[in-house]
């Protein structure tokens, strides 16, 4: 009885010292957060600022309006970069970066759940949102990405939950790997003429009802050496793996010249898509997709329910050219088919040629 009564004192003397802790990191000093600047120079340049968040992160809220400049007297000078993870988990309601950020470190404001509207200034030259910039930011409805992107990194939107309308630079030539992955309100999106690649699941789970790919998004070919020293050449696909897999919203795609090779589970389970505009650059669509022996992805329209019309820019002879891949592959109770694309299969099915 001594013993447990023991216990109980010092599990309630626990709980008050984590209780003061706590008042403390929200009353004092002591757990605030800072704006860190690294300075950095180089012999023969001018020297430049690095910001970061430092301190108790979490009670950064707010606005935050990043300076163009910083320092004083001869070491005043432009803050160009943001850290990576610079300010990862911060409270911030609003983000507003200045024309002289040229770099933003991977991950910078990612986890900043209260997050809701980037702002980048008038004359950015920023090239590249990186890996996970603004990854499992939920509340993020409301961004205006400058014009000079060229790259939109890996998760760099990832789980984006209010995100609905992406304006997308015209400079954009790559949207890479899961970009935009589970950005279950982004409905509406314009890829600019110019952008070349669109990574595997991209969009996936996105909410997206239609869909235009441009001619500039295509497939390339390159030399590669094999493992027996063979010359072979291997496709670089414009559009990837799933890349608007799950999109269940989705209405009509046309798909872009650029586009030889469509790959397995691009618009797999896009079971609401109505119609497809496929042209005659195409020459395979894929079926399951398998890597170290293990199943990765279905065939290209697979439980595409819905499909009625498959617009086809080419002649009836061209389409039957096509290699379409429909062996069925079981996995996890599950069927996966290219059946949606074949009339004897797909009762509802209407197949127009644009050439006779």
């Amino acid at each position: 009885m001594k013993l447990g009564y023991t216990k109980k004192i010092t599990a309630i003397f626990a709980a008050i010292m984590l209780i003061f802790v706590a008042l403390i990191c929200l009353t004092s000093s002591g757990c605030s957060y800072t704006i860190d600047y690294d300075y950095i120079k180089y012999d023969g340049e001018d020297g430049y600022y690095v910001v970061k968040a430092g301190g108790y992160v979490s009670s950064l809220t707010g606005t935050l309006e990043i300076p163009a400049t910083y320092g004083e007297g001869d070491k005043e000078a432009p803050v160009k970069e943001i850290a990576q993870e610079g300010f990862r988990g911060c409270a911030i309601t609003r983000l507003i970066i200045p024309a002289s950020i040229t770099k933003i470190g991977i991950a910078a404001f990612a986890d900043c759940q209260q997050l809701e509207e980037v702002e980048f200034k008038e004359g950015s030259a920023l090239t590249e949102i990186p890996q996970g910039t603004f990854g499992y930011d939920s509340s993020l409805a409301k961004l205006n990405l400058p014009d000079t992107v060229e790259t939109i990194g890996y998760c760099a939107f990832l789980e984006c939950k209010a995100l609905e309308t992406v304006i997308l630079p015209k400079n954009l030539k790559i949207i890479t790997a899961r970009a935009f992955e589970n950005c279950y309100a982004l409905s509406r999106i314009t890829f600019p003429e110019g952008l070349e690649s669109i990574g595997y699941l991209a969009f996936y789970n996105s909410a997206l009802t239609e869909v235009i790919i441009p001619d500039s998004v295509r497939d390339t070919q390159i030399s590669v050496t094999d493992d027996d020293g063979d010359d072979k050449t291997e496709t670089l696909p414009g559009l990837g793996y799933g890349a608007f897999h799950t999109c269940r919203s989705l209405k009509k795609v046309v798909i872009g010249s650029g586009i030889t090779v469509l790959k397995s589970g691009v618009f797999g389970y896009c079971d609401g898509l109505e119609e497809v505009c496929i042209p005659s650059s195409v020459t395979k669509i894929e079926g399951a997709y398998f890597s170290g022996g293990s199943f990765l992805y279905g065939h290209a329209f697979h439980n595409c329910t819905a499909l009625k019309t498959v617009n086809y820019a080419g002649t009836q002879e061209e389409w039957a050219q096509i290699q379409i891949e429909n062996t069925p592959y079981s996995y996890s109770g599950s069927t996966f088919n290219n059946d949606a694309l074949f009339k004897d299969k797909n009762d509802k099915l209407t197949i127009n040629f644009s050439q006779k």
